[in-house]
């Protein structure tokens, strides 16, 4: 188990919840994490940046800027990745999700306000399954809403 606390520390807990790690690296304001294979996945809501770390704490790189163009964040509010290392970045005030390759490199983002379906109105949460679905809460919307990923 991870926690991010008040504090900027990222803790890792075993299986019984005893704490196992703490680690900093440079957070202002870490929000949300996810994990693929053995690196962890930061999102630093606060700076804006994703910060990818080895899971013993080792900073690798990071990733991000304060913008609203593509590629950029305003305010990230969660990450998660796919099974193939992909991230995904919900972001609150441009109503998107975006997502990049596993060494930060912008992919392609969907999403803009509104309420009508695959609109958002502050996409908070965001989770992949195995199978592709994504789930992205849509909390203006008062919703989850649910996608599939698709070769075309």
């Amino acid at each position: 188990m991870i926690s991010i606390d008040r504090f900027t520390t990222v803790k890792m807990y075993d299986k019984e919840g005893n704490l196992r790690k703490r680690i900093n690296n440079d957070y202002k304001s870490p929000y949300s994490i996810s994990s693929y294979k053995d690196k962890l996945i930061v999102m630093d809501y606060g700076v804006p940046k994703i910060q990818i770390i080895s899971k013993e704490g080792r900073a690798l790189f990071n990733f991000g800027k304060r913008g609203i163009a593509l590629g950029e964040f305003t305010v990230p509010r969660s990450v998660s990745t796919d099974k193939f290392g992909n991230i995904y970045i919900t972001e609150k005030l441009t109503h998107r999700v975006q997502i990049f390759d596993q060494n930060g490199k912008y992919l392609t983002s969907f999403g803009k306000k509104g309420d009508k379906k695959e609109f958002f109105n502050e996409p908070e949460g965001i989770i992949i399954t195995d199978d592709f679905e994504i789930f992205v809460l849509d909390r203006g919307n008062n919703r989850v809403q649910i996608f599939k990923i698709v070769n075309s």
